[in-house]
């Protein structure tokens, strides 16, 4: 059904009205100048009068269905010729011997007849598509058409009628015609249009009934004339009708095309040619009314959204149409595919393969590993996929069937996909344990916003010093969740929820103003130090620049006094946009530190493109030093690449002194980790390093 806006004045309908009227005042005012039948020409206008009646009554009805006013002019001709032709064969020769008619003019009347009884099958057919009460219009329309083939009864009837031919009561049907008509016709004029009309679609079956009663009709004619003979004028009536009839057939066929190109459209998804939400929606409910067992693998691809950043949207359209020939390409007989939208695919399995959906899913998942060529270049963007099942045995109900419903097999399959994602695992099967996690993480979620509200997000910091002589010589904000009831939440347990739900920036924003407001008290205090801020994929945007320059305006600190850390992985999407925009930094005079180096997959590459000035080794690689040669061996080599481009060197996660030696030996910068200090409130590392200043530094060795 469709809701559609009517607000003009319904210009057309009154027009046709008014035409009508005065079209058939000559012959509605005939019987009052003359007991005889009128002249030819004004059978004719009255002809005229109905078919305009009927052309408005056309126009109320177009307002109710989904079809043009043309067509619906189109099923008048055809319906009039019809319904004339059978007229014809029927009442010419009684008109021509009990009114004396000449044939002509007979025909004509028959012809005025027929088009009067479309006038009212056109009213009829109205009233039955229009919501009842909603348009005065339909009520006016059946009435006129009711006048009209009242009005084309009498005039037959005067003539076979002597008593009706005296003065008063021929006088009298005219009144009574004439007053019909004006009373109709003012009716429609003056009936207001809804504002809003509730149109029906097309009843197409409906529509191909009438066509093939007016062929039969018009068939039954012409066969009748080819056994015992008929008039000239029906047999001609009938061959226009199906001359109609052929047309209107051809334009039946065109819609019966146009719709089922609309109905597979509704139901396809544009882009890869897989089905839409719309039709796996539908063959879920489907799917779930039988007894079988039934699957649902939800799967959204991993950093989809730096491929969309990095190489535009038509290269991410390209990868989504490689994604879906895959999954046609390892899918199982049976299995319905749609694209959800964005980078969401779905796999409805039902029976046999249902029990193996976990096997399938991996499949999948193995299919998406293998890169993607996008425009020149190699793309990586595996998925994360999340089953759902619902086995034949579970029952319930009077009918037997499963209780699941589709909503609730797309939200648990949503729920195991979000658990695979943020585990990492590739495939997750849906538990009661991640109901559980969902649960708490949409908790966790909007206890987050009013945290960034209320300000409860805090900083700790971490101290870096000197490897050869212990001196502080900066620090790395960490940042934690002074949570009202839960006390200090570590960032593991907020950070990735702040990301999937949009708060990533908000939290990156406050970090920054903690941090940047933090070193400016501690220059301010005489004890300047560097403090370093993580950043994330989606921080590393050109609007940082501003937001960052801004800041330090604000607080009126030094640039160099500030530092960011990136990782690899951060940046590999689009290392040519990460390098744009680290570059603005260091033109600010902030420094750049990669973190977690060595841990990703274009270390040395990324050194080469990006304005680094430290790298920072993962605890991976220096907690072992003391019992792993090759790991001892991939730092030297780090820190004697990280020097010879002019780089420092810092240590994560250094632990002991024995440690602390060994990279003494290897010749590496800076030291950070519980060997020192761990993470502290701001007044907490403030005493630190009054404590730190006053004592003999420690040093390697």
């Amino acid at each position: 059904m469709i809701t559609e806006a009517r607000t003009g004045p319904g210009t057309q309908v009154r027009v046709g009205a008014l035409a009508a009227l005065l079209l058939v005042l000559p012959a509605a005012a005939a019987p009052l100048c003359t007991p005889q039948m009128p002249p030819t020409w004004v059978v004719v206008s009255a002809w005229v009068a109905v078919m305009a009646l009927v052309w408005a009554q056309a126009r109320v009805l177009s307002h109710h269905v989904a079809v043009s006013a043309g067509s619906l002019w189109h099923d008048a001709l055809l319906a009039t010729l019809a319904c004339a032709s059978a007229l014809l064969v029927l009442l010419l020769p009684v008109l021509r011997g009990a009114a004396g008619m000449g044939e002509a003019l007979a025909v004509l009347v028959l012809v005025e007849a027929a088009a009067a009884v479309v006038s009212l099958g056109t009213g009829l057919s109205t009233l039955a598509q229009a919501r009842r009460g909603a348009d005065p219009r339909v009520v006016w329309s059946v009435a006129a058409g009711a006048v009209a083939v009242v009005s084309q009864v009498l005039w037959p009837l005067r003539m076979a009628v002597p008593a009706l031919r005296e003065p008063w009561p021929s006088a009298a049907l005219a009144v009574v015609v004439l007053l019909g008509w004006a009373v109709v016709v003012a009716g429609l004029v003056r009936a207001s249009v809804p504002a809003e009309v509730q149109r029906r679609r097309a009843p197409w079956d409906e529509d191909l009934v009438s066509v093939l009663t007016c062929g039969t009709v018009a068939t039954g004619v012409l066969l009748v004339g080819a056994l015992v003979g008929i008039p000239t004028a029906a047999a001609l009536a009938a061959a226009l009708a199906l001359v109609l009839l052929l047309s209107k057939v051809r334009l039946l066929v065109r819609e019966l095309v146009s719709l089922q190109g609309s109905h597979e459209a509704a139901v396809t998804d544009e882009l890869t040619g897989l089905g839409n939400r719309r039709s796996l929606v539908a063959a879920l409910d489907a799917a779930l009314q039988t007894r079988e067992d039934v699957a649902l693998l939800l799967l959204d691809l991993d950093r989809f959204k730096h491929v969309n950043d990095a190489m535009g949207h038509l290269a991410g359209d390209e990868l989504l149409r490689q994604v879906a020939a895959r999954l046609r390409g390892v899918m199982v007989s049976g299995a319905v595919l749609a694209r959800l939208g964005g980078d969401e695919f779905a796999v409805l399995l039902s029976g046999p393969a249902a029990r193996a959906a976990h096997e399938v899913a991996l499949g999948v998942h193995a299919a998406l590993l293998q890169p993607a060529a996008v425009e020149g270049h190699l793309v990586h963007a595996p998925a994360s996929i999340g089953v759902a099942q619902r086995a034949a045995a579970v029952t319930g109900g009077a009918g037997g069937h499963v209780t699941s419903t589709g909503d609730d097999l797309l939200r648990r399959a949503d729920t195991a996909m979000y658990a695979a994602k943020t585990g990492r695992s590739g495939v997750a099967v849906h538990g009661h344990d991640h109901d559980r996690r969902a649960r708490e993480l949409l908790q966790t979620a909007e206890e987050l916003r009013v945290a960034l509200a209320h300000g409860e997000l805090v900083l700790h910091y971490q101290p870096q010093v000197a490897v050869a002589d212990g001196a502080l010589v900066g620090v790395e904000a960490l940042v934690r969740w002074q949570h009202p009831r839960r006390g200090l939440v570590a960032p593991d347990a907020f950070l990735g929820v702040a990301q999937d739900v949009g708060l990533g920036e908000a939290v990156t924003d406050a970090v920054l103003r903690l941090a940047v407001a933090q070193a400016a008290a501690w220059r301010a205090a005489g004890t300047p130090v560097r403090v370093s801020v993580n950043l994330t994929a989606h921080d590393v945007q050109p609007a940082l620049v501003g937001r960052v320059s801004g800041l330090l305006l604000a607080h009126g600190l030094r640039p160099g006094l500030l530092a960011v850390e990136i990782t690899e992985t951060s940046v590999v999407a689009d290392p040519v946009r990460a390098a744009a925009v680290l570059r603005d930094l260091v033109g600010l005079g902030v420094e750049v530190s990669v973190d977690d180096f060595g841990t990703g997959h274009s270390s040395l590459t990324l050194l080469l493109q990006l304005p680094v000035h430290e790298v920072k080794v993962d605890r991976s690689f220096v907690a072992a030093l003391c019992t792993d040669s090759a790991r001892r061996h991939v730092v030297r080599a780090t820190v004697d690449l990280a020097h010879g481009l002019g780089m420092r060197v810092v240590a994560e996660g250094v632990e002991d002194h024995d440690v602390l030696a060994q990279l003494a030996d290897l010749g590496c910068d800076t030291s950070q980790g519980y060997l020192h200090s761990r993470p502290l409130p701001p007044g907490q590392l403030t005493a630190w390093m009054a404590a730190r200043a006053s004592a003999p530094a420690l040093r390697a060795g």
